[in-house]
């Protein structure tokens, strides 16, 4: 979050492993009041539409060809990646959608994701992979990954 109330020290673990759908429980320790954080990008609709975030309009998704980053994706578009806009696209359902994820959806750690494994020497051929740990990361790539991408119009 990059914010610590006083008081409030300890009350998110700094190894917090569970999230569900972007939410995450937490405890003031000393008032023993719950506290509750949601992620504004979370698609569950748990805040008011004003304060959700969403898929930027002018974004387009670029499927990457194998071994390419997002950063060279995007700029033989003449565009530039937005890593913020990788976290909407770190979702089965929306690789599916530029890939045929034959082999299904799962979950890898890796700054490349999220990707389709198109290399058949990869235990995970044919898989669509996500993270729920790893940083969205535009200039990353894997020899053996095409990358999805989120790719905008660069600044004026």
């Amino acid at each position: 979050v990059g914010l610590q109330p006083r008081g409030t020290k300890g009350s998110i673990p700094s190894d917090v492993r569970s999230e569900h759908y972007g939410v995450v429980a937490g405890r003031l320790t000393q008032q023993q009041v719950p506290v509750l954080l949601v992620d504004r990008r979370s698609p569950r609709g748990y805040l008011r539409p004003e304060e959700q975030l969403g898929l930027a309009e002018n974004c387009q998704v670029v499927a990457a060809t194998k071994g390419q980053s997002c950063t060279q994706a995007c700029v033989e578009k003449s565009l530039v990646c937005d890593r913020d806009q990788l976290y909407f696209l770190n979702d089965c359902h929306v690789l599916r959608k530029h890939f045929s994820c034959e082999g299904g959806c799962a979950h890898q750690v890796g700054k490349e994701l999220p990707v389709y494994v198109p290399d058949d020497f990869q235990p995970t051929y044919r898989q669509c992979l996500v993270t729920f740990i790893s940083t969205m990361n535009c200039e990353a790539k894997h020899a053996s990954t095409s990358r999805l991408c989120s790719c905008i119009p660069p600044p004026r």
